[in-house]
């Protein structure tokens, strides 16, 4: 089974009614979403980048059931400068790690940007109600525990979390998968997926990965 297979039968298993979206981008995460796991349900994106969010809104118009949000999550409620890469999607509120550069260039910083942050815990009922069952996917170039942090009392309303971790620092400072994991399971999820995601191709080691959990 592959994993978009998977995350299908996965969200269908699960009923769920709303994605939530966190560290859009422009809408790559949704579209496939949409467009392969044929979801039909709402899908709440969350980006900050002002760049990034103009493309997310253009590619959701039309889309009754696609809301789009300017703004990033954390763990509190602030103002903040993001860091854009030439890349956009590798934009990040943490430096990049020089090895990092070495394997992929384009994710060097060609600016920085003021973004608003909030908790996820703090805005989660303008988006679900007691009877959603959510999907949370979070992709935040290194920023992942602290929206965690910030959503500490809505994880138990979670049904499935997307995340992406790292297994060697490609943002400094950012939290490695080892303590991601235990993190988690001491909030009641598991793992029940593994999809491989950015790599060194000239060692062949795997850098990040996105771990597929569900509550246990």
């Amino acid at each position: 089974m592959n994993h978009l297979e998977r995350r299908k039968r996965i969200i269908e298993t699960r009923n769920i009614t709303v994605v939530l979206d966190v560290g859009a981008n422009k809408g790559q995460f949704a579209l496939e979403t949409r467009q392969q796991l044929n979801y039909s349900g709402r899908i709440v994106s969350f980006e900050p980048l002002s760049s990034a969010f103009e493309e997310l809104r253009a590619r959701a118009a039309g889309d009754q059931l696609w809301e789009c949000r300017q703004f990033g999550l954390s763990n509190s409620r602030r103002s903040a400068h993001i860091n854009i890469s030439e890349n956009s999607h590798s934009s990040s509120l943490l430096n990049v790690s020089p090895r990092s550069l070495t394997i992929e260039p384009s994710i060097r910083y060609i600016g920085r940007e003021e973004i608003q942050l909030h908790r996820l815990d703090a805005v989660w009922s303008e988006f679900c109600n007691d009877n959603d069952r959510v999907y949370l996917k979070i992709d935040t170039q290194g920023h992942e525990m602290a929206v965690l942090d910030g959503a500490r009392a809505v994880l138990p309303r979670v049904s499935v979390l997307q995340i992406e971790t790292s297994f060697l620092t490609v943002y400094e400072e950012e939290v490695l998968i080892d303590e991601m994991i235990r993190f988690l399971y001491a909030n009641g999820f598991k793992i029940v997926g593994i999809e491989p995601g950015w790599e060194d191709g000239a060692t062949g080691e795997m850098l990040q990965a996105d771990l597929l959990l569900v509550h246990a």
